[in-house]
């Protein structure tokens, strides 16, 4: 069997079945979708809310006088909550305190031998210099 312009029969029905799916949407799996559709406007979240209901809970939010816990009856909350910040702040600054003194020990550490090998390097050069005169006196 002589093939046609150097082709397949297989490979032309491939290519026709590849030209026919063209414009119909995504190939899965060598097959046409349906195009892909946009995603409805509808909003997330809770059905029945909507952004005016939202903007209105917001605007009287903003509209009272007092927060929750600067109005009458929150006293005893408000202590515990102060007490609790002041002491996260005690145990952060007693943290903080710890890494300073760790890393004022490493820089002191590394200062001392920095200005020892200067120092050793100081006296081999006062030392090369000066051998031979020292030898001749």
């Amino acid at each position: 069997d002589p093939i046609p312009n150097g082709v397949a029969p297989e490979s032309q029905n491939a290519q026709l079945a590849h030209q026919s799916n063209r414009g119909s949407g995504p190939l899965q799996n060598g097959k046409a979708n349906a195009p892909h559709q946009a995603p409805s406007s509808r909003a997330s979240g809770p059905p029945g809310l909507s952004g005016r209901k939202t903007e209105a809970s917001f605007a009287e939010i903003e509209a009272m006088e007092l927060s929750d816990v600067e109005a009458p009856g929150y006293e005893d909350e408000r202590r515990a909550y102060l007490g609790v910040s002041l002491k996260r702040s005690h145990d952060i600054e007693a943290i903080e305190g710890l890494k300073r003194k760790r890393r004022r020990t490493a820089n002191n550490t590394r200062l001392l031998e920095v200005f020892d090998g200067n120092a050793t390097a100081v006296k081999k050069r006062f030392t090369k210099a000066n051998e031979k005169k020292a030898w001749d006196e």
